[in-house]
């Protein structure tokens, strides 16, 4: 009988154990839920879009009058994609997406286009695999797969989609010699780098007046993380060590290609200088330069720049070769610097300043390359700079007199908040202040994660024991 009241009690133990679990994942087994939304009538999943300032209700859908507006989903668990139908009309701008935000307050959105305008009336051959699009000014490749395979960077643009590519770079050789960087840094940076038969060797000297906080850098190439190296304040090291220290990272062995590096950094401490073997050094925006009595050069392919000064004094800079000047510490000044493409142009900053565009950055001309894709940009396409694109864009369809636009999002990297609500955002980027930009009809989503069965139950009940 205690044997028979064990088992009794192991199989109470274990009702009780899956029928909270499944009130935890409320009742989703499925592994697909699906939600529907007109904005109007109270919902408990999807909220209304708010600021409700930029929005005008009217009988056929919410007007929307200024970007961006935002709605949130509240999600019963967690799941890996998602697809949302977006019925509107009377669209008054060329551009209309939608966005997901990768974690509470991150203001980081994956956006997936819903219209362009300009793609609808490009007139370019046009191939479909899967979630992909290539546009073709001419029609030299029969599949994404044979373009996949003779990859032309230079001539293509990437928008709004996810496209894994093995960069090469024929003939590449290592350097014989160190390149020392001063690149008076602060916080956090990125730059890409490329290595061949030769150590991922970098030395990082920083500077802080304040004391030193954690300071991390990984090594990435493509998703996936080949090295990580944290450093903390070390106690005990004599006055010489208090303001300046130089840590560094190294791996041998790693295979040929694009690696990206990633320094995270307090805001308060300074890259001072970055010595190493590598060849090849670009840099992501934003950059945030400390304090100097001198100007700094910067070379960049970017064709639109966007600067902030945090200096008590306007800020004067030279951005290929015209004067600017920032009146006011901490306003976006936004800067366009020609047509050229993949050419580089010189800026001649000052300190206290922080810079971002549409392409990379290079302390010299030795040193820049480019792995990256072109941005969308029509005066490329005119000047025959673009010559394929590629993307997920599809045309909205046309039903009972409105447009319906189809996307999917990948949510296995998008942290919900603590009440399990993502936010979603429309932007209209083109849209004109007083303009109505686009009237939303309706929502629906679809919501695909893993199948909750009783096999699926014990084996997570299981690795909760063994825990």
């Amino acid at each position: 009988m205690g044997r028979l009241k064990i088992v009794y009690a192991i199989l109470i133990i274990l009702a009780i154990a899956i029928i909270g679990l499944l009130f935890y994942l409320n009742l989703v087994p499925s592994g697909e839920w699906k939600i529907a939304s007109d904005f109007q009538n109270a919902n408990p999943f999807i909220s209304p879009i708010y600021p409700e300032g930029r929005t005008e209700k009217s009988a056929a859908g919410i007007i929307v009058k200024e970007e961006p507006v935002y709605f949130d989903v509240r999600l019963p668990r967690k799941f890996d994609t998602a697809r949302v139908k977006v019925y509107f009309d009377d669209l008054k701008t060329r551009v209309f997406e939608l966005g997901v935000e990768g974690a509470p307050g991150a203001k980081n959105f994956t956006f997936r286009p819903l219209a362009n305008q300009f793609l609808d009336g490009l007139g370019w051959p046009r191939l479909s695999e899967g979630d992909l699009v290539l546009y073709q000014r001419y029609a030299r490749f029969g599949s994404i797969a044979d373009f996949s395979r003779r990859l032309l960077l230079g001539e293509t643009a990437l928008y709004r989609a996810r496209f894994s590519y093995n960069y090469k770079i024929p003939g590449y050789l290592p350097s014989a010699f160190l390149r020392v960087i001063e690149p008076n840094l602060l916080g956090r940076f990125k730059f890409y780098t490329y290595i061949k038969n030769e150590p991922l060797d970098f030395k990082f000297t920083f500077v802080s007046d304040d004391g030193f906080g954690p300071i991390t850098i990984n090594a990435w190439s493509g998703d996936k993380l080949v090295l990580t190296k944290d450093f903390t304040d070390i106690p005990g090291l004599g006055e010489e060590f208090k303001s300046r220290r130089t840590f560094g990272l190294r791996q041998e062995g790693l295979a040929e290609g694009l690696y990206r590096i990633d320094v995270a950094a307090p805001e308060n401490t300074r890259t001072e200088k970055i010595v190493t073997p590598a060849r090849l050094l670009s840099f992501l925006g934003p950059l945030r330069f400390g304090r100097s009595s001198a100007n700094a050069q910067l070379l960049t392919s970017a064709r639109e720049l966007h600067f902030k000064s945090y200096a008590k004094d306007p800020a004067n800079l030279l951005a290929d070769g015209a004067a600017h000047k920032l009146e006011e510490p901490g306003k976006r000044y936004d800067v366009k610097i020609g047509t050229r493409a993949y050419l580089l142009k010189p800026l001649w900053l000052p300190g206290e300043i922080e810079v971002e565009g549409d392409g990379l950055f290079a302390f010299d001309w030795a040193s820049f390359f480019n792995p990256l894709f072109q941005n969308l940009d029509e005066d490329l396409i005119s000047a025959g700079a673009t010559n394929y694109i590629l993307t997920n864009y599809r045309p909205p369809k046309n039903e009972n007199g409105a447009y319906l636009a189809e996307v999917k999002f990948d949510l296995r990297n998008i942290s919900p908040s603590a009440n399990r609500k993502v936010r979603f955002v429309f932007s209209l980027p083109e849209l004109m202040a007083g303009e109505a930009g686009v009237r939303v009809k309706k929502v629906e989503f679809q919501f695909f994660g893993e199948k909750i069965n009783f096999n699926w139950i014990g084996k997570k009940i299981i690795s909760q024991f063994s825990r």
